[in-house]
């Protein structure tokens, strides 16, 4: 059994080299969604990370992992019948599930570190001015780095709220102040840029690596 604490988010992450060891625990729906992808490498980790999503809320709500069933609220964010949040992001060989208890909405991003194409427009779309004004003083090679923070930080706090709307990224600050209903961490992960948010700012975020 695993138990979030109430001022607590969970973030765990899965390597695609476990999909052999979770892939029975997928439904149909899910299967079918997996072997439509065209490359291996992106169905295998399409598999790793939705079967550990599975382990991981099954030990959570003490429920064997198949029987899970996922809905989709309006916004497009899945939500499972249980007093659980989540959430769950993926990116090259790697992915991120945030979890916590039922009364705290999470979001969590995760992106390889490389250097983004067409940096500058990327910029323009995503930062409010004082972020943009901070990007153009930095040096070429801080840049990349830079946008990609500001990027897993705006993608968490998006997700965490249901948003899911493109066009408010430059009305909304990856760094949110005290009076914001919602608050963001970086994560330490090799070679990713990560993020996860959460609502409140009462919480910690704990990282930790799935095995199976």
């Amino acid at each position: 059994m695993l138990v979030v604490a109430p001022d607590a988010v969970h973030v765990w992450l899965v390597r695609a080299a476990v999909a052999p060891d979770v892939e029975a625990l997928l439904d149909d729906a899910e299967r079918d969604r997996a072997d439509r992808f065209k490359f291996d490498v992106t169905r295998r980790l399409f598999v790793a990370a939705h079967g550990a999503l599975r382990l991981l809320l099954g030990r959570y709500l003490e429920r064997p992992p198949e029987s899970l069933r996922f809905e989709t609220e309006p916004d497009g964010k899945p939500t499972v019948d249980g007093p659980v949040q989540f959430n769950l992001s993926h990116s090259d060989e790697l992915a991120a599930i945030a979890v916590a208890g039922p009364d705290r909405a999470v979001g969590v991003d995760v992106d390889r570190r490389r250097m983004p194409k067409s940096r500058d427009g990327i910029a323009q779309r995503i930062m409010t001015a004082d972020e943009l004004a901070c990007y153009e003083s930095l040096g070429d090679e801080q840049r990349g780095a830079f946008v990609l923070w500001v990027w897993a930080r705006k993608e968490a706090l998006v997700k965490a709220s249901g948003r899911g709307v493109r066009e408010t990224l430059t009305a909304l600050a990856c760094e949110p102040t005290a009076d914001s209903p919602w608050s963001v961490v970086d994560l330490d992960v090799p070679g990713y840029a990560a993020a996860v948010a959460a609502a409140g700012h009462d919480w910690t975020a704990e990282l930790r690596a799935f095995h199976g």
